[in-house]
Parts: structure tokens; C-alpha cells; sequence
């Protein structure tokens, strides 16, 4: 207190807690080493930079952000405040738990903005919080995003005034916000921006065209740009243009200025993350507009680190995917669609999970910002996908496959080897003209959980259809198919693979006959044998 005797308890123990050392085995004691060990000269220069003899209001940007403009590490996130939160019902000073601001017709949603004062003075009264939302993007511009000229891409939600805050307090203001319609808010991620204006003490500089550095350099000034995704039990799937999409966001990428720019987007698990990521446990889908699929999709087809489903769309398989050098005109923002679909196969008990969007300059790998998802999931009751046994089938033939039910409601999916969607339904009939493997894809429409199967269906281009009769003492007839053979024989062998007997087929018929009545009685093998390789062969028994 001495370096600091402006602070209050509940300051104190903010610094106490966001300036300890990470304690590296911190996983294998789960709720028993809270955020780390005490680091008491952090702790001293974090109090000494807080204080101020004039008037200081602020909104942290991070956990360690203390009130002191540029106070922490410029590559870091700074559009993740813990000071400003959504709850979907009036509980928000004592649950400070984020929620996903959900449309109700008849009442409001309730954000949550906690002002704090770190100077040894109280706050003059003339000051205002006000709060605006914008749908989310990995980098904005202010006021263009905010101000209303685009009322569905963002617009201001109120103005609260702050009063005289006591020095060394803070205070939590409760803004009431009825959200869009849902169909122009649905599925898309919002992001909220907290401002302290009208202070004649400390007011706010502005950084054009960077609303980063806006929030990097002003204390005043706070962004909650994270997106809550919940995968529960009776969640509905977004269908878009008449195509369902996995349980997800939108969200804006591209350039929100004046001048043509090239960035880096990255997709990415963070550092801090704890057990496994979501990349291991879920399958996750990146779905992209026409504008941006043409300008990344000769890169991404030809990456390992990625799979590309299909047209627009990418599957992470790396825990950070970075698309480079994306080039934007002026005022360009393109929409992008982040999907997560948990694997049942894969899953295990933890429950929320982080994945980041993040934008860079690509001149200096400068972080302009990100989009932040917390996805929560339930426990759930497992199945496997089951696609039955391989089967073997002539050319032209057709061959059925049976998807077994999971007994529950889901939605059957059969791909090609390329790939493609082929059929949606349980029963597949195919008739392959070469082997290939079919791969099913079950997807729980209760909650979007999938699993995975693969079944061959292999195509015999040669074969022995039927041997008769069989037992056998005199003439056998053998069927047979070898028309797109250049040369084919039947060669019958004994049972000690001493004895043997050969018989040239004609390619161009389907029949032939020799006699057995000479063979010593046993069992035989006849062997069809197409181009120098055997590729079927029947049992005889001769009497």
C-alpha cells in the first residue's frame, strides 16, 4: 500500500492476482494453485504505475492491464476485455460469466461494464460511459462500424453517466440492449466497445483508421470482441441459402480503411490453453466467400496443414493455420464463417474450449486484432458410426450400403473418395465401375456431434462366377469372366499343390469345360489366372 495508497482491497488483490508467475505444472493440480505464484516485485511496480494524483478512469483491455496506456505487450490481444460481459438476464453484478446475447422478442439482453478508478481522486461527475456494438471482425475502424450509418453492422446502445466514482473505486454499470431482429443478428458474432467520454481530465486521443491503437493507447477505451458458441442439446442448425452449417459464427475479415492493404489471417488455438486444444476433439470448418476462396484457393488445396472439404471450405488440422499476403481494396470487409462439430470418438470431459481469429499486418506481423470464440459443450451419450463390411461386387453390379442407426435423430452422409457429396440418406446403392472406398459421415441433430466410418467396395474386373456341378466325377463347367483380360487360363491344382492342370480361356467367352475323370479324388483349387496374375479362385471336389 505504500507504493500505492490510493488503492482499495479490491484493487490490491487485482494486482496481487494478474502479476504472479505461471506455475508451469499448474495442470496437474486443477482449482489448487489459482493464477500462479506471488510475484511481489511485479506486484510493487504494477501498484507505483497505477497511481495518479489526477483524475484516471479506465476499462481493462487484460487481466494485467492497470490503467497505464501501452501498460502491457503490444502483440497481445487487446480486444478481450474481462470488464465488460453479456448475461441474457438482469443477474449480471453477481454473475459476470459471459453468455451469447440472445434475441427474445419481449425483453432485452444486459451488458455489463465495470469503470474503475485508479487515481487518489474522485471522479468529477460530468464524465459518460457509452457502449456501442458492431458485428465482429477481426479488425475495425471507429466511428464508421459504430456510429449508425450502417444500423445492421453496428450502432451506439446507450449512454450511462458514471457519477462521482470515489477514488481508488470501481463501479458496474448495467446497459439494457434490445438486439436486432434475428434474422439480420442471426449467427453473427458481435462485438461490444466501452467508451469514457466527455472527461475534460483525461480524454480520449484518437489513432485514425486504428481502432487497435485507440484501445492500446487509451485507457478510456475497451473492446469485448468474444463470441460465446453453445453446443447443447436441441441447439438448431443454421441453414444458410438452403445449406445447413455446422454450429458457428460469422465474422468480418479484410481492410476497414482508406487505402488498399495485405494482411495475414490466422486461425488459431491460444498459447494459454490448457489440455487438449479443440483442434484434436472437434472438426472444425472455415467457410469462406467466393471473394477470399479465389485468392487463397491454389495455396490452401496444396497445404498439409489444412483439408479442403470442398469448395470454400477448409478444415483446420494444425492448431494455427496462417493464410498470408491477402490483399484488400479500400473499405473491403468479407464475411467468413467459423463452424465447430465435436467428434464423438474424440471428445473427453472438458467442456470449453478457445479458438482465435486474429489479423495481422503482413508488411511487420503487426497484430490488428481478432475474433475470440469460447465454445462450451455438454456431456453427452456416444455413438459410432458404422458403415458395415466391405463388399465385393462385379462391374456393373450394384452394390448396397447399409448405414446401421445410432438411434437417435441424425442425418446419414455418404462421400466419394474425391470427396463429394453423394447421397444423404442410411442405404447407399452404387455401382463403382473400379474399387474405391465410400466414406459416412453421422451427424447428431441434437447437438451436431459427428462420427466418421469407411467401407471398400471392391470391383472384380475377373472372376469365376459358378463351378458345377460340384461335387464332381466327370465333365465340369466353369464360368467365368475375363473379357477385358488380353490373356487368361484356369489353372487347377491339388489339394498338395503337387499336381496341376492348366486351360486356356478364351477372353472373349464366359464358359468353358474340362474333365475330371481322371484326377485321383480330393480337393482342388481352380485358379483364375488374368494377365499373369491370379484374381479369384473356387474350391472342387472331385469323387
Amino acid at each position: 500500500m505504500s507504493a500505492n495508497p490510493c488503492l482499495s482491497p479490491s484493487g490490491l488483490k487485482d494486482i496481487l492476482k494478474n502479476t504472479t508467475d505461471p506455475i508451469t505444472d499448474a495442470a496437474n493440480f486443477p482449482n489448487g494453485v489459482g493464477t500462479g505464484r506471488l510475484n511481489a516485485f511485479e506486484a510493487v511496480k504494477a501498484a507505483q504505475s497505477a497511481y495518479s494524483t489526477t483524475l484516471y478512469l479506465y476499462i481493462k483491455d487484460r487481466p494485467e492491464d492497470f490503467g497505464v496506456s501501452g501498460g502491457y505487450d503490444w502483440q497481445l490481444s487487446r480486444d478481450e476485455s474481462p470488464d465488460i460481459w453479456v448475461r441474457n438476464q438482469p443477474d449480471g453484478i453477481t454473475n459476470q460469466v459471459h453468455q451469447d446475447p440472445e434475441y427474445q422478442s419481449s425483453s432485452p439482453v444486459y451488458v455489463y461494464v465495470r469503470v474503475r478508478n485508479k487515481s487518489c481522486v474522485d471522479a468529477t461527475g460530468t464524465e459518460q460511459l457509452k457502449l456501442y456494438w458492431s458485428k465482429a471482425a477481426s479488425w475495425t475502424s471507429w466511428p464508421l462500424n459504430w456510429d449508425g450509418s450502417q444500423p445492421n453492422i453496428g450502432d451506439a446502445i446507450g449512454s450511462l453517466p458514471i457519477g462521482n466514482l470515489p477514488a481508488g473505486q470501481d463501479i458496474i454499470l448495467e446497459f439494457t440492449w434490445n438486439i436486432l431482429n434475428p434474422y439480420v443478428f442471426q449467427n453473427w458474432s458481435t462485438c461490444l466497445l466501452a467508451r469514457i467520454e466527455n472527461s475534460v481530465v483525461d480524454p480520449i486521443t484518437i489513432y485514425p483508421n486504428r481502432i487497435d491503437d485507440d484501445v492500446y493507447f487509451n485507457n478510456n477505451i475497451a473492446l469485448h470482441n468474444v463470441s460465446i458458441v453453445d453446443i447443447v442439446p436441441g441447439i438448431l442448425h443454421p441453414i444458410i441459402d438452403g445449406i445447413r452449417y455446422p454450429i458457428g459464427k460469422f465474422m468480418f475479415i479484410g481492410n476497414p480503411t482508406n487505402q488498399e492493404q495485405t494482411f495475414d489471417i490466422e486461425f488459431t488455438v491460444p498459447e494459454y490453453v490448457v489440455g487438449e486444444p479443440i483442434t484434436d476433439v472437434a472438426e472444425m470448418e472455415i467457410i469462406f466467400d467466393e471473394i477470399v476462396w479465389d485468392k487463397i484457393k491454389d495455396q490452401v488445396k496444396l497445404r498439409n496443414d489444412v483439408i479442403v472439404k470442398k469448395e470454400r471450405v477448409i478444415i483446420p488440422i494444425n492448431k494455427t493455420v496462417r493464410i498470408e499476403n491477402l490483399t484488400f481494396p479500400p473499405n473491403t470487409r468479407v464475411p467468413v464463417y467459423v463452424g465447430f462439430s465435436f467428434l464423438t470418438q474424440k471428445v473427453t470431459d472438458k467442456n470449453e474450449y478457445r479458438y482465435n481469429v486474429n489479423q495481422y499486418l503482413s508488411k511487420d506481423s503487426s497484430l490488428l486484432g481478432g475474433e475470440h470464440f469460447i465454445v462450451r459443450k455438454q456431456n453427452r451419450n456416444q455413438f459410432n458410426a458404422n458403415a458395415g463390411p466391405n463388399k465385393e461386387i462385379v462391374k456393373n453390379e450394384n452394390a448396397i450400403l447399409y448405414a446401421a442407426d445410432i438411434s437417435e435423430s441424425a442425418i446419414y452422409n455418404w462421400y466419394d473418395p474425391e470427396g463429394n457429396l453423394i447421397y444423404t440418406g442410411k442405404d447407399l446403392s452404387i455401382s463403382p465401375q473400379i474399387t474405391k472406398k465410400y466414406k459416412l459421415e453421422i451427424i447428431a441433430d441434437a447437438d451436431g456431434f459427428k462420427d466418421y466410418d469407411e467401407v471398400i467396395v471392391e470391383v472384380k474386373q475377373f472372376m469365376i462366377n459358378n463351378v458345377s456341378p460340384n461335387p464332381a466325377s466327370n465333365q465340369v463347367v466353369v464360368d467365368y469372366k475375363a473379357d477385358e483380360a488380353s490373356s487368361a487360363y484356369l489353372m487347377v491344382m491339388d489339394y498338395t499343390a503337387t499336381t496341376s492342370y492348366n486351360y486356356i480361356l478364351d477372353v472373349n467367352q464366359t464358359q468353358t469345360t474340362f474333365n475330371v475323370s481322371n484326377f485321383q479324388t480330393g480337393v482342388y483349387s481352380i485358379i483364375l489366372i488374368c494377365n499373369g496374375v491370379a484374381v479369384d479362385m473356387k474350391s472342387l471336389v472331385v469323387q
